[in-house]
């Protein structure tokens, strides 16, 4: 199979450069012309596939995906010498003389490849194999230096190429033949409910029967009697009234016969009609539904781009892609999975001297399972690094302001850990334009619960730290329990809904000023929905009781108080829109059979602002030292030896309220340090006579300056730049080609802690 996939390549390569040629860009013929060359070695199998190779083959395909997505721009100056540079590298691979012929690369080897040095062996390129190995055939590998990615070939099937777009208009119609379903079941209750009127009806005219028969009885011996005129035409009378009466009653049998057979039919064809939605949504569920490899497919290259430059050697395996989820789903998973595979090797995955001294493999390991879970999916992302520190994670919540310390103080070290999902909590030692905003894991939250998923973490140090991920199957449609408070109804999600209760008023607590219920022996915290909504409460006791129902999601459990609980069925998800989408605690809506919208509650988003409601209802009380702080214009110093430079970050910070002074090299930054009070100093790093590294460590060394945020902005984009950067004690690094003005100033503002007066 190895030999198959290089003939494909290989045919992709030509292909490509056929097309450029057409075309008339030269510039990617050459590329593929040099390309195929590899190719061709490779397919002889007299090339020894080294990292440098690979590192190689990546670059290339970097380039010409950079290329095809600029084709209109064409080439810069720098472009063109980088290109010229790569044909010429790719032209310099040779075949060698110890030759690795592909068959000869075992599967899963059982014992150490032979490579020409240490050094290769140290940088060795990920083998991919394609069948899975055992517990037996993996254990002797858990040292090797080699990252393994285990791969499953899919059958080939015979395809039609249609356009996504009308897929997915053909399941949006598909959808809302759900909205027809249900109201042929509710026309079907509503006769059945005739139908039961009807048999009230005989019911009481069975026990009137024998009263009409006494009438009628009395009529006929009245009729042989002799009696005057006006007796006479009152009897004639009662007999028209007895006359009615059994033809309506024959009347009503009839139509009594007819709503039977009606409901009959109705329910027959509700039935049917239930029968063949489910199949063609089914049907076209499987249409839509893509593997996960679909989105999987990518993660080697990203972890191996990531270990890379970051001096880290990563193993990655992947189990369980072949399991099919909603591919609106896959897509927007995208970006979150890749901030936690960022997050595992950034934050996780130690460098490989220390994991040495800690005695682990020096290669790291992040593992990728899915999983079914009752008609949902669980998404597994777990790492072997150094964990998340509880204390970290409590350092930065003080440094964010999230919570207080006495609130901090109040948490375990596992609801501790809870708190990284919270927007501008960082646990990492130095902002830069990839990490240190505290946003990732925040984004990643945010993204999954749109979906109507749920996120938690698991850590132990040096273990390693797991994401479980929930997701439902598709987008589209869902089982829901409709709700009422404050006199408008809602739907809430049933795989939110842990159970549904009736508790006395009595039965309710206080503890710690807030209300809780005793559900299993265990308390659990009461919030009223119409209170977290921001509507009018109506709640009430309904025969004594009180109806609660306990929700669960990314690790909180709360119960909330409704007006009444009325029943669960599937409900059709719509968007609301652009316009809408950061209305805070509604997901969605859905339209009943009756033409009534009723909204979709966010589950995970409502427990938020409920834990917001009753943790933080007592603000951190501000100290005097701290409003003398907020009173004043926060100051700042610029220190770059460009008069440009110094003047434009000089410029912004102004605009934004600051006040600044600037510093033309190190040197006099240092003495203006000394004699001034500063909140935080801008530095560049290449600078005559003090650098910024040495500036900063500078100030780390001097008792009453140690504390004072540096943030260092710099055309220095390489990691070791950053990491001399943490060592020196920088709090930020912002490289100059990825500036942002925002991203500046959101910084500034967390580093200082105040907002500009």
């Amino acid at each position: 199979e190895e030999t198959e996939r290089v003939e494909i390549i290989f045919r992709e390569a030509h292909s490509l450069k056929g097309a450029a040629r057409a075309v008339n860009l030269t510039d990617m013929e050459m590329v593929c012309q040099a390309l195929e060359s590899i190719f061709s070695l490779m397919k002889k199998k007299t090339l020894l596939l080294t990292t440098d190779v690979f590192d190689l083959l990546q670059e290339t395909v970097d380039f010409l995906a950079q290329r095809l997505a600029n084709l209109e721009q064409g080439l810069t100056t720098d472009e063109h010498i980088f290109e010229k540079e790569l044909i010429g590298r790719i032209e310099r691979v040779k075949p060698t003389a110890e030759s690795t012929r592909l068959n000869e690369i075992e599967t899963i080897p059982q014992a150490p490849v032979e490579h020409v040095d240490e050094a290769v062996q140290a940088k060795e390129e990920p083998i991919i194999s394609f069948q899975e190995p055992s517990a037996d055939e993996i254990a002797p590998m858990q040292n090797e230096l080699k990252p393994q990615v285990y791969l499953k070939a899919v059958p080939t099937e015979e395809t039609l190429r249609v356009p996504s777009s009308r897929l997915a208009e053909l399941l949006l119609q598909s959808e809302v033949l759900l909205s027809a379903n249900q109201s042929a079941i509710r026309l079907t209750g509503d006769v059945k409910r005739v139908k039961n009127t009807y048999a009230k009806w005989k019911k009481e005219r069975t026990l009137v029967l024998p009263a009409i028969q006494e009438v009628r009885n009395c009529i006929q011996d009245k009729s042989k009697l002799k009696v005057s005129p006006e007796e006479m035409e009152n009897t004639h009378a009662l007999n028209k009234i007895m006359d009615f009466l059994d033809w309506n009653s024959e009347f009503i049998q009839s139509t009594e016969v007819a709503i039977n057979a009606l409901y009959k039919s109705a329910e027959r064809d509700s039935q049917a009609l239930d029968g063949m939605i489910d199949a063609l949504m089914d049907g076209m569920k499987k249409v839509t539904l893509f593997p996960f490899s679909y989105l999987l497919e990518m993660m080697p290259k990203v972890v191996r781009d990531l270990a890379k430059d970051g001096g880290r050697q990563v193993v990655l395996e992947i189990k369980g892609d072949d399991i099919e989820i909603d591919r609106r789903i896959l897509e927007e998973l995208r970006e979150p999975m890749i901030h936690l595979i960022r997050n595992c090797v950034d934050h996780g995955i130690e460098k490989p001297e220390v994991r040495e001294k800690k005695g682990k493999p020096i290669s790291g390991k992040i593992a990728i399972e899915v999983l079914p879970k009752d008609h949902k999916v669980e998404l597994i992302i777990a790492d072997d690094g150094a964990g998340i520190a509880a204390e970290s994670v409590r350092e930065a919540m003080l440094k964010s302001g999230t919570l207080s310390t006495e609130q901090i103080a109040s948490l375990s070290d596992r609801e501790l850990i809870s708190y990284v999902f919270f927007s501008g909590v960082s646990t990492s030692p130095i902002i830069t334009e990839i990490s240190g905003r505290g946003l990732g894991l925040s984004i990643v939250q945010e993204k999954v619960e749109k979906l109507g998923g749920s996120i938690t973490v698991e850590t132990k140090a040096e273990i390693g730290t797991k994401f479980h991920i929930v997701l439902p199957l598709t987008i589209a449609n869902f089982r829901g329990i409709f709700v009422t408070a404050g006199n408008q109804e809602f739907v809430l999600p049933t795989m939110y809904v842990e159970r549904v209760v009736r508790v006395r008023s009595s039965e309710i607590r206080l503890i710690e000023n807030r209300e809780v219920i005793i559900l299993d022996n265990s308390p659990i915290s009461l919030v009223r929905l119409s209170a977290v909504l921001g509507i009018t409460e109506t709640a009430k006791q309904q025969e004594g009781y009180l109806q609660l129902l306990v929700l669960t999601a990314t690790g909180i459990r709360i119960a909330f108080l409704v007006d009444s609980i009325h029943y669960e069925q599937e409900v059709l998800f719509k968007m609301l829109g652009p316009q809408l989408t950061q209305v805070r605690n509604i997901s969605g809506a859905t339209v009943l059979p009756s033409g009534q919208t009723v909204l979709i509650l966010s589950v995970p988003n409502l427990l938020k602002s409920a834990v917001q409601a009753s943790v933080l209802q007592n603000p951190l009380q501000t100290s005097e030292e701290s409003v003398k702080t907020m009173e004043r214009k926060a100051s700042v110093l610029v220190v770059d030896d460009s008069i440009t430079t110094r003047t434009f970050l000089k410029n912004i910070m102004e605009t934004a309220g600051y006040f600044v002074q600037t510093a033309t090299n190190g040197i006099e930054a240092l003495s203006k340090v000394k004699a001034n009070a500063y909140d935080i100093v801008l530095s560049d790093v290449n600078m005559p006579g003090m650098t910024g590294f040495d500036l900063t460590e500078k100030i780390r060394q001097n008792r009453n300056t140690k504390s004072l945020p540096v943030i260092l902005i710099t055309t220095l984009a390489s990691r070791e730049d950053q990491e001399r950067g943490i060592d020196v004690g920088a709090n930020a690094y912002i490289v100059k080609s990825a500036f942002d003005q925002s991203n500046l100033l959101d910084v500034v503002k967390r580093l200082i802690g105040t907002e500009v007066q």
